[in-house]
């Protein structure tokens, strides 16, 4: 389904809590998978409570996390201006630079 689960935050009390998903796809599959998750929200409490044992569930809010997409237009931008300067960009991390 393309959704990757990318932080949770949890009220002190236990009875809320929000969940960040970064979605593949366009804003109109976003918004599709977010109404999915959002429809199913009691399965999930239910199959979560199963495996985990707490005083209160959680009451879930789903909320698309951007900063995935921001940080790859950044990237995008650098490596842009690298390109019309002539020099080439920066390795990617954990890769070494050709000769």
């Amino acid at each position: 389904m393309d959704i990757t689960l990318t932080g949770v935050e949890v009220s002190p009390d236990l009875h809320e809590g929000v969940i960040f998903v970064a979605v593949l796809g366009d804003a109109a599959a976003a918004e599709r998978k977010l109404k999915w998750l959002r429809k199913h929200q009691q399965d999930l409490r239910f199959e979560l409570g199963r495996t985990i044992v707490l005083k209160h569930m959680p009451k879930f809010t789903f909320k698309l996390d951007l900063t995935t997409d921001r940080g790859n237009r950044i990237l995008g931008l650098l490596d842009d201006l690298a390109q019309k300067e002539g020099t080439p960009p920066p390795p990617a991390e954990g890769k070494e630079p050709q000769a």
